[in-house]
């Protein structure tokens, strides 16, 4: 799928909103957090804006995972964790399959 070039501010309200739809596979919310197992769905439209209420934190629990973070490429590696600040922009989320039983989780 073709990516858009427009950046979409989100929240934690319009995850828990799109949760059905983008299948972001919520394994815990209380209104105030949210863990999540898939961000492919989040990033596959475009780039998003995270809102000035949301702060990420995304955490390669194996295998190993590339994202952009406001333009730069990190590459997370099991047991490493990536804090995102308000209003930063995350896309081309990649996982990379490096072993058969690849997870992470994003708060």
């Amino acid at each position: 799928m073709e990516r858009e070039n427009t950046i979409r501010q989100v929240g934690i309200n319009d995850i828990l909103d799109a949760s059905e739809r983008i299948n972001a596979g919520i394994t815990y919310t209380d209104k105030d957090i949210i863990v999540i197992e898939h961000l492919e769905d989040m990033t596959e439209r475009g780039s998003v804006k995270l809102s000035k209420d949301m702060i990420m934190i995304i955490a390669c629990l194996e295998g190993k995972m590339q994202v952009n973070l406001n333009a730069k490429l990190y590459t997370l590696h099991p047991y490493e964790v990536l804090i995102c600040k308000p209003n930063i922009i995350l896309g081309n989320y990649i996982p990379l399959y490096t072993t058969p039983t690849f997870s992470n989780q994003f708060t």
